[in-house]
């Protein structure tokens, strides 16, 4: 009896535990995307990679169909697209380009920026036509 008694027990105080390890939530980049802010996480924002490039620093930039992440080694750092000029003009990254002089290019869907030392972007205007 005692030890039926004592299982029982066991069972209704670890259940809270098991309900809580098993609850997902909400992803990070889904609280905090809007900020303009990088999120910081431990994943890729989307699995669909389709730009790298390697900065003067030797982050490791991912394009990706939903955000660009700097990886240093730890983190990734994810930038989304914002209402603020100097976030991403698009999130679905289409290609990642070094320069000569060490700057980082984004072309997205809806346009070109480049990286600054302000962890921003500036929106390089494209014309009409």
């Amino acid at each position: 009896m005692k030890t039926q008694i004592f299982s029982v027990y066991l069972f209704v105080c670890m259940l809270p535990l098991f309900a809580a390890s098993c609850h997902q939530g909400l992803p990070d980049s889904m609280l905090t995307e809007d900020t303009g802010a990088p999120v910081i996480a431990s994943t890729l924002s989307n699995q669909q990679v389709n730009a790298f490039a390697e900065d003067s620093k030797g982050y490791i930039w991912i394009g990706t169909f939903r955000g660009l992440n700097r990886y240093d080694g730890h983190d990734y750092y994810q930038y989304f697209c914002t209402n603020d000029s100097t976030g991403l003009p698009d999130n679905q990254i289409r290609d990642l380009l070094n320069d000569s002089q060490g700057r980082l290019w984004v072309a997205t869907n809806d346009g070109l920026c480049l990286y600054t030392e302000q962890d921003g972007f500036e929106r390089i205007p494209q014309p009409e036509g």
